[in-house]
């Protein structure tokens, strides 16, 4: 089985499509894990504007200059919430708890702690699921690239996420 297989929890990908990620190295699968967590943000945010009413008053992030907004959501806050993830399932693994409830679990305190309005926490729960699904499922295996391909992915999520709203905001 390959170490891909863990990046979606249905793990039901042709083939082929895992032997090209595969070859590509860490880059590439964090990339991979990057489109994979924009599309659980984008599915999470469409299903809340169904459900609910959501405000049409712009976001608004820290009045810092740009470039200080893009390293803290780019270096630093990647970096810390990447050893933030490793440290809670390495904590789970201890007590032996099923990888998608520590999953759920983390996901739901990530969501909790960037919860500055509700649609905001709620949209976090789907990448921080898919990253510690990841980690939890192939961290002992993949000792040292399973965290680097979260800090990548989650990067790399942050910068395009953050690109889009100062382009747009």
């Amino acid at each position: 089985m390959s170490y891909l297989t863990a990046l979606y929890p249905l793990q039901k990908w042709p083939q082929r499509v895992c032997q090209i990620l595969e070859k590509s190295g860490i880059l590439c699968l964090a990339v991979y894990m990057t489109v994979l967590s924009l599309g659980s943000a984008l599915l999470i945010l469409a299903a809340a504007s169904l459900l609910t009413d959501i405000d049409n008053k712009p976001l608004e992030l820290m009045s810092v200059p740009a470039g200080l907004l893009l390293l803290l959501t780019i270096v630093v806050a990647p970096s810390l919430e990447t050893g933030l993830l490793v440290l809670f399932v390495k904590m789970f693994r201890r007590i032996t708890i099923n990888p998608i409830i520590s999953s759920l679990l983390f996901a739901t305190v990530m969501g909790y702690f960037h919860s500055e309005d509700s649609l905001h926490g709620l949209v976090v729960i789907g990448p921080f699921f898919i990253w510690t699904y990841f980690y939890t499922t192939w961290g002992p295996r993949l000792p040292d690239k399973a965290w680097k391909i979260v800090f990548f992915s989650h990067a790399l999520h942050n910068f395009i996420a953050v690109s889009l709203y100062l382009l747009f905001a």
